[in-house]
């Protein structure tokens, strides 16, 4: 199949993505990739390339996110000697703003990250879903399903159908987004979790929520599929086939493994 090299011409997302960063299309241009890990578009990348590997926020830009976006809550945070640590990801600087906002009374316990989701989670359950028309266990147990469907599928974003087949009232649950997508004729409506380390906990939780039965099966299949992603990772000089698929979907499942260690 020859390559897509005229801008003008009508292609898949697919084609034209592939196309850009091979530079078949549009040679000249530079661009911005981000991405979780290197090799997911290393052997799509042609040209001079750089790497930025970005580490997080230090403890003095910890200080200044929260003193411009969280300036009330940042006494608590500081107060906390683990908490400050925790913060150099943005989501979790929200996050721990959120738990401090509805007036938690947040003095320990918060030591992991796995115990700051925890809290979010118990925080928004506490203040904001008093009128449930289904028990906690039961939404947090179709969260979960519904998380855990996406990370098996690497999706991030659900389909209406999808969201509403799964959790009761999806437009009013707070750890759901819904957005509208544009298509040539028509909107769609999709749903996502807050963010993606929401959907990674979710998916831990519902693990921790089954039957012991079902829930050794799921922890032992997360396992088999993360160890298999290690294992392949140690391959060199292969196309872009099942395997890198395999892998990918294995370092999309690890930060699920580490919210069931309660890391």
């Amino acid at each position: 199949m020859s390559a897509h090299t005229d801008p003008l011409q009508k292609a898949t997302p697919e084609v034209i993505l592939c196309a850009l960063l091979r530079r078949y299309l549009i040679p000249d241009s530079s661009l911005l990739v981000t991405t979780r890990t290197r090799r997911t578009v290393n052997k799509l990348l042609n040209g001079k390339q750089y790497f930025t590997e970005i580490m997080g926020f230090s403890e003095k830009n910890v200080e200044t996110y929260f003193q411009k976006f969280f300036s009330k809550e940042y006494d608590c945070v500081r107060a906390n000697e683990t908490l400050p640590t925790a913060c150099s990801s943005p989501v979790v600087c929200r996050i721990i703003s959120e738990i401090f906002r509805f007036g938690a009374n947040v003095t320990s316990g918060l030591e992991t990250t796995t115990s700051i989701y925890a809290d979010f989670v118990s925080t928004l359950l506490e203040h904001q879903c008093q009128d449930l028309n289904q028990s906690v266990p039961t939404l947090l147990r179709s969260l979960g399903q519904l998380a855990e469907r996406g990370m098996l599928e690497q999706e991030v974003m659900f389909d209406k159908k999808t969201v509403y087949e799964t959790v009761a009232d999806p437009a009013g649950n707070l750890f759901l987004s819904k957005l509208l997508l544009k298509k040539i004729i028509r909107q769609e409506t999709m749903f996502s979790f807050m963010h993606l380390s929401i959907q990674e906990f979710f998916t831990a939780l519902y693990y921790v929520l089954l039957d012991e039965e079902k829930s050794q099966r799921k922890v032992g299949e997360l396992l088999h599929t993360v160890e298999r992603g290690w294992a392949l990772s140690s391959w060199s000089d292969r196309d872009f086939s099942m395997v890198d698929v395999e892998e990918r979907r294995a370092k999309m499942l690890q930060p699920v493994m580490i919210f069931l260690c309660g890391l």
